[in-house]
C-alpha cells in the first residue's frame, strides 16, 4: 500500500470564510492522483467535524500560525503546504515528482524582499515532516530569551549579525532567514501563476497553480474565467 502524503492548510482567525477550507480540499482531490491525508491547522477545531484537525497553540498567532506545520510528532513523511487562497487549475502529481537537489521547496518571490534580490514566498511548500521543527524552535527561543519582541503582528529582532534582520512582518520574512537560499529550491516558474498576471491575460498556460498574494483574493475575482472555472 502506498503511503499518503501530507496536505497541510492553515485557518486563524477570522481573515477567511471557512468555506476556504472546503474549496481548497475540493481542488486538491480533483488535481492529485495520490493518496493524501488532509490535516487543517487550526485556532477554532469547533468548527472544522469534517477534517482532521491539529489545535493551535496559543504562541502562534496570525501568519505566525503558519510554524505549527513545522512541529508535526504524530505524523512523518512528505508534506505539501498549500496557502487557503490559492487556485489549483490543473494536476498537481508534479508537485512530487518534482526531485531537485534540496527537500524544502517554495515559490521564488520579489516580493518578500526591496530591490532585485528574490525571495522565498510561502504559498505553496513542500518539505519533509518535522525536519524542519527548528523553524519553529528558533522563533520560541527568541521569544523566551528576549531577541525577538512582539510589535504589532510582526516581530522586532535585537539579534545582531549576517542574517537577522531588524523586523519580521510575518513567517515569510521569518522563513527566508531560517532556510532561504542555502538549503532550499524553488518550483519551476512556468507552473505557477500569479494572479495579476492572469488579470492581465498573460498568466502562463502551464500554470498549475494561481498564487493570490498581498490584498487580491479569489473571491473578488468570481467571474474571471480561471477563478471561476477552478475555484470550486
Amino acid at each position: 500500500m502506498v503511503k499518503p502524503i501530507n496536505v497541510f492548510c492553515v485557518y486563524w482567525g477570522n481573515k477567511f470564510p471557512t468555506y476556504y477550507v472546503d474549496i481548497l480540499y475540493s481542488m486538491i482531490k480533483r488535481n492529485l492522483t495520490v493518496p493524501f491525508d488532509f490535516t487543517l491547522f487550526t485556532d477554532q477545531p469547533e468548527r472544522f467535524d469534517n477534517y482532521s484537525v491539529v489545535e493551535l497553540p496559543d504562541d502562534l498567532y496570525y501568519w505566525w500560525a503558519k510554524l505549527a506545520i513545522y512541529d508535526t510528532p504524530d505524523l512523518d513523511g512528505t508534506c505539501l503546504y498549500f496557502d487557503l487562497d490559492v487556485v489549483i487549475k490543473d494536476n498537481i502529481d508534479c508537485l512530487l515528482g518534482y526531485e531537485p537537489e534540496a527537500e524544502f521547496i517554495g515559490l521564488l518571490d520579489k516580493g518578500c524582499y526591496e530591490g532585485p534580490e528574490m525571495g522565498l514566498n510561502s504559498s505553496l511548500l513542500r518539505f519533509e515532516a518535522n525536519e524542519y521543527k527548528y523553524i519553529l524552535d528558533t522563533y520560541r527561543q527568541g521569544i523566551k530569551e528576549g531577541w525577538l519582541v512582539r510589535e504589532g503582528n510582526g516581530l522586532r529582532c535585537n539579534k545582531e549579525g549576517g542574517r537577522w534582520r531588524e523586523f519580521y512582518s510575518g513567517d515569510q520574512v521569518w522563513l527566508n532567514t531560517m532556510v532561504y537560499p542555502t538549503i532550499t529550491d524553488t518550483w519551476p516558474l512556468d507552473w505557477i501563476g500569479w494572479y495579476r498576471s492572469f488579470l492581465r491575460g498573460n498568466g502562463p498556460d502551464t500554470a498549475k497553480i494561481i498564487i493570490f498574494h498581498g490584498r487580491g483574493k479569489p473571491e473578488n475575482f468570481k467571474t474571471h474565467p480561471e477563478v471561476q472555472q477552478n475555484w470550486k
